[in-house]
């Protein structure tokens, strides 16, 4: 409704400006000829074609078209303005984005996607992206990116897996799985010489010196870790005994008996279509599901693995196929709402800051590969 708006505000605009002799630029040309989207009025082809490098622009001749006229082309015409004239008659003075390079169609210059990808890499093989979707190479999911106008990374190479068993990731990354029980390549530090000394008890009954030496631990070891409370731990701790920050909840683990803080507003992301199996045994339409009942019963559950709970996992044949069945219709309702055109970039490193304590690995500082999509934070361990 805004943007109407202002397309409104905008033809005012242009129709109350003094008349020179000029024409009208447009944004595009029809498969019909005709002049589409404008974009200023009252200049001169050569105006309009010098400062607008896209291939697709055009310039039509009416100097003093009406109020009426304007609205008629742009708001009721299915076709346009008439007698529209291309501005590029060849790629000599067009400027593409990235990732596209401009080719002659049809007699008309246009941009299309040639993202850089060296036959090395076309012979690495499939490739696993950060929106969990297998790529048939790195070259394949560059120019995915460009098509859809997406920022998808390379998480590892390889067909993409529901666990982080069967996970090769580069050098110096580490693999870890996110609530939804699904495996993501990251970079962690174990340096923590500036890190403020802040005592943290662990989930594993342990007390560090502060997160970062919780964090070095898992990147040393690959033990997967958590924070259970502030402060050093305590024998026989309970959750009245421990105090947990503001945005926080205690819960107890019903194995070990520990407390353990937890964030029980977690926020849900696209993903959150994939079913998890609970430690409990139980399985849950996502992860905020199940995060849901765990708060409500204030006992811990955990995202055991992705997927519908069975009784022998490795014997359900099914499950790796039903999990890219769901992968692949939440990429496909996003495409039909239009999220595949300009959508804000969500840094996994604000999420990780915000979310240190409970039910959340701790990596407040670390770098990761997953820049766009869009996962609610990293798995909950123990």
């Amino acid at each position: 409704m805004r943007e109407k708006i202002s397309d409104f505000i905008w033809i005012w605009i242009f129709i109350l400006q003094p008349i020179v002799e000029g024409g009208i630029c447009w944004q595009s040309i029809s498969k019909t000829g005709n002049c589409r989207k404008m974009l200023m009025i009252n200049v001169t082809k050569e105006q309009c074609c010098s400062l607008q490098k896209e291939p697709s622009v055009g310039w039509s001749p009416q100097s003093t078209p009406s109020s009426g006229l304007i609205f008629f082309w742009e708001y009721l015409s299915t076709k346009g303005a008439p007698v529209c004239r291309k501005c590029h008659n060849s790629c000599k003075d067009v400027i593409c984005p990235r990732d596209k390079k401009c080719r002659m169609k049809n007699g008309i210059p246009k941009c299309v996607c040639k993202p850089k990808c060296s036959s090395i890499e076309r012979s690495k093989g499939p490739v696993c992206g950060t929106d969990m979707t297998k790529y048939k190479s790195r070259c394949h999911l560059l120019r995915y990116n460009c098509r859809y106008n997406t920022d998808i990374k390379v998480d590892y190479y390889g067909k993409c897996k529901d666990s982080c068993q069967f996970v090769k990731c580069p050098g110096g990354r580490f693999c870890v799985e996110d609530q939804n029980g699904l495996p993501h390549c990251i970079v962690c530090s174990t340096d923590c010489s500036l890190a403020h000394k802040e005592p943290v008890c662990g989930n594993n009954l342990q007390t560090y010196e502060s997160s970062c030496h919780l964090r070095a631990e898992f990147c040393r070891t690959g033990n997967p870790l958590q924070i259970a409370y502030p402060g050093p731990c305590k024998v026989n701790a309970t959750c009245p005994s421990i105090r947990c920050p503001y945005f926080m909840e205690c819960l107890v683990n019903p194995v070990t008996k520990q407390p353990i803080c937890a964030n029980c507003r977690p926020q849900c992301s696209p993903l959150s279509v994939v079913p998890v199996c609970g430690t409990d045994g139980i399985s849950y339409k996502n992860y905020c599901t199940m995060r849901k009942k765990s708060c409500e019963m204030r006992v811990l559950i955990q995202t055991k693995y992705s997927g519908r709970c069975h009784k022998k996992r490795h014997g359900c044949k099914g499950c790796k196929r039903h999990l890219k069945r769901l992968l692949r219709r939440r990429r496909k309702q996003r495409r039909k709402k239009g999220h595949h055109k300009k959508h804000k970039k969500v840094s996994h490193i604000k999420q990780f800051k915000s979310k240190i304590y409970g039910g959340y690995t701790i990596f407040p500082n670390m770098i990761v590969t997953t820049e766009k999509y869009k996962l609610d934070s990293y798995k909950e361990f123990g």
